[in-house]
């Protein structure tokens, strides 16, 4: 672009009726609401599809949006009285009120004939229901979903009730390679595997390709580096289990990766200790919008396994049936399960044991790096 540039030589008379002119006719123009400049630019940026559109009410009922939205953080502003300077005091894990999933109102209901609004609304709400039953009487819940004309397995956890580990390599030091050597792992231990996935990219060389941290140990570190692939996707990003040991109070979160040495503080200064982690790419959904580089058109669809927070507490997992691109890998993790933040973990070698009765996804076999596992 052809931009014009002031000289020494001209006049101080032609500089000054230039800073006259442009002073008088332009004003600045009328500022919009961030809200509605970032809702703008999402429908400009997905026009070529429908977007499920969640209310910000019914989101807010369940997330706090701040700097970390998966952990529900609220940063306060308190007065320094002794230096009068702000301070920010981050409160760490704000109760939340509402732990049951809603149903909100969305764009998919609009004009659509009242018959077909009926049953896209008893189909999501009976689906909701089923969550909060499962995560109310065992902790978990495991099943399916149709979006879109896609199905997805879908598993949803809850800390509070069941546990979380990430593997790499057994008390031998050989890898696990598949999820059924986890299963007969867990189960030698005493512990029923409710559920199995392979976790983040890896490398030629059979390790992680970023951070990994296993137990409390760092066993790979973070990778900001620039690099083709999915993983190199920027924004990429971190899905943690951190612990405060003295409570025993475990948490889960999505952070990009550029914020994870941020969050370690946070979360260190608040007495949690990072337990496990996996870092992978790129990020699906980022504080409830679509990764940047996403297009809804795109004709790339392959079989992908991701994971996806709700709160703090809260942890969803899902995989599709048949193929699709990584714009309705978001939306469903987004508009379906209500994650605000969501991470691609990989793609067509994914695999997914769910031990509940009603799912049939029951994969025992793969050849991966990094393993997740929940148990009880």
């Amino acid at each position: 672009m052809y931009q014009f540039h002031f000289t020494e030589r001209m006049t101080n008379q032609i500089f000054i009726l230039l800073f006259v002119v442009v002073t008088v006719q332009c004003t600045p123009p009328l500022q919009s609401s961030p809200n509605i400049v970032k809702r703008t630019a999402n429908a400009q940026s997905s026009a070529s599809d429908t977007i499920v559109d969640v209310k910000e009410a019914a989101r807010d009922s369940l997330l706090n949006k701040n700097t970390f939205p998966s952990l529900a953080m609220d940063t306060i502003a308190a007065q320094d009285t002794t230096t009068e300077k702000t301070a920010s005091k981050i409160v760490l894990m704000r109760p939340i009120q509402d732990t049951t999933l809603q149903n909100p109102q969305s764009k998919q209901l609009e004009n659509k004939p009242p018959k077909q609004i009926d049953t896209l609304q008893t189909q999501t709400r009976t689906f909701l229901e089923k969550i909060n039953r499962g995560l109310e009487q065992q902790g978990f819940f495991g099943g399916a979903r149709t979006y879109k004309g896609v199905k997805y397995d879908v598993f949803i956890l809850n800390l509070r009730d069941v546990n979380i580990a990430m593997h790499w390599k057994n008390s031998r030091g050989s890898p696990f390679t598949n999820l059924g050597n986890v299963k007969k792992a867990v189960e030698q231990q005493g512990d029923t595997l409710l559920f199995a996935t392979n976790g983040g990219i890896y490398a030629k060389d059979n390790t992680p390709e970023g951070l990994f941290i296993e137990k409390g140990i760092e066993k790979k570190a973070l990778n900001t580096k620039d690099d083709y692939g999915n993983f190199y996707m920027k924004p990429n990003g971190v899905f943690l289990i951190a612990n405060n040991s003295a409570r025993n109070n475990p948490i889960a979160s999505i952070v990009q990766t550029k914020d994870y040495e941020q969050q370690k503080k946070l979360l260190a200064s608040q007495g949690f200790e990072i337990i496990y982690a996996v870092q992978s790419g790129p990020m699906l959904g980022i504080d409830g919008n679509k990764h940047p580089k996403f297009n809804a058109a795109s004709p790339s669809k392959r079989i992908r396994n991701g994971v996806g927070v709700l709160d703090n507490k809260r942890v969803a997992f899902a995989i599709p049936q048949t193929p699709v691109n990584l714009f309705d890998f978001y939306s469903f993790f987004n508009n379906e399960l209500y994650c605000s933040n969501s991470l691609y973990l990989d793609g067509v070698i994914s695999k997914m044991y769910i031990s509940s009765p009603n799912a049939q996804r029951k994969d025992l076999n793969g050849n991966f790096v990094t393993i997740i596992s929940v148990t009880k």
